[in-house]
């Protein structure tokens, strides 16, 4: 995710190898950036040597098999692409997804991925100046408004973290804080749908889906209660987080 391509990590680990590790080595800014984000991960010439062959055996995978694969993959789901791309813009348009851009990083930009996320993302995050969030790559139209809800819950995990206080010591993360705030994250991203007048069914489609990923089948009608009692969390926790997404449709 830290590279927009294949050929990208290729020039990176050239550039990186060359320079024996060494950001200085470089005068482009950008390319001491790159080598010193691979430096972080590979520090020694064991590491660096690794890389090397690691990269050519990408090379030459993407050579007989991945690159044509992938160009197929793209072409098979563009359509698919395109509706979750709409989708996120409307989402980031309302009103009540408005935290997305007013926390202390860049708005966020949306990529997908085949691997399978199960309603959450991965990010990279880099305060002003990069905030991407990798989703699963829709395979239908239909299913694109799920690879919207793994977006979601990744930009609530940002705004959740963003309204943290810097001198705050957070609580001890045991077994019980970390299931609250995972259960929290879903919670809140399902909220945000229910407030939103422009995606009101899609808090149900949200319960819904989310339910699947716990084994449960969405009862017919309205799959809120099942979703909330799966999903249970602290009142104070539910409270702050519809009194959060208050503030932000109250334009404060």
């Amino acid at each position: 995710m830290y590279f927009g391509s294949l050929q990208e990590i290729v020039s990176a680990t050239d550039y990186f190898i060359r320079a024996n590790g060494n950001p200085r080595a470089a005068s482009d800014p950008q390319i001491q950036q790159q080598i010193a984000l691979l430096a972080a991960n590979f520090p020694s010439p064991a590491d660096r040597n690794w890389l090397r062959l690691f990269v050519q055996s990408l090379q030459d995978e993407s050579t007989k098999f991945f690159h044509a694969y992938w160009t197929g993959e793209q072409q098979a789901r563009g359509a698919a692409y395109a509706a979750f791309q709409s989708a996120v813009d409307l989402a980031l348009l309302s009103r009540s997804f408005r935290v997305f851009s007013t926390t202390r990083s860049k708005r966020p930009v949306s990529s997908c991925s085949r691997s399978r996320s199960g309603g959450e993302g991965r990010t990279v995050n880099d305060g002003k100046q990069s905030n991407l969030i990798a989703v699963e790559f829709p395979a239908t139209i239909d299913a694109a408004p799920e690879a919207l809800f793994g977006f979601v819950h990744e930009g609530s995990r940002q705004a959740r973290s963003a309204k943290r206080s810097p001198t705050t010591r957070p609580p001890r993360n045991n077994g019980r804080v970390s299931r609250s705030g995972t259960r929290a994250m879903v919670r809140s991203a399902a909220a945000r749908y229910s407030f939103s007048a422009s995606l009101p069914s899609w808090c149900r489609r949200t319960c819904a889906f989310y339910l699947a990923t716990v084994g449960q089948n969405a009862p017919s009608g309205d799959p809120s209660a099942a979703f909330a009692a799966a999903f249970s969390i602290p009142a104070a926790i539910l409270s702050a987080i519809n009194k959060q997404i208050d503030v932000v449709l109250g334009g404060i």
